[in-house]
């Protein structure tokens, strides 16, 4: 059985009082068997580099010569805002901002970041 986790309190339970969002996705409330599928997705639904790559936007990146993290990065960017986005409830569902903790923690020993 799976539960999804969305809340503050479970985000602050994971991640400690640092936590300054929400965790997202699902956790197992009794053991999986190994080898256990736990979630099945069409792969049309994936978003990967291929994804990025046969878009349309994708292939005038492709031609002006982006590596392939580097079209991702900026098909993300660009797909993201698009209202006619395949992913468009996806990109919906995401926070507007998003912080590991990790960003803050070694950002603020670094006095010239500080403002």
């Amino acid at each position: 059985q799976l539960q999804q986790q969305n809340s503050p309190a479970a985000a602050a339970a994971a991640a400690g009082a640092h936590a300054q969002s929400t965790i997202r996705g699902c956790a197992a409330t009794s053991d999986l068997p190994a080898g256990s599928n736990v979630i099945s997705l069409p792969a049309k639904l994936l978003i990967t580099y291929k994804t990025a790559a046969e878009s349309d936007f994708g292939r005038v990146l492709t031609k002006i010569g982006l590596d392939p993290d580097t079209l991702a990065v900026v098909w993300t960017m660009v797909e993201r805002w698009d209202e006619e986005a395949t992913a468009r409830p996806f990109w919906q569902a995401l926070p507007e901002q998003f912080n590991t903790g990790k960003a803050q923690l070694l950002t603020s020993s670094w006095p010239f970041l500080r403002s």
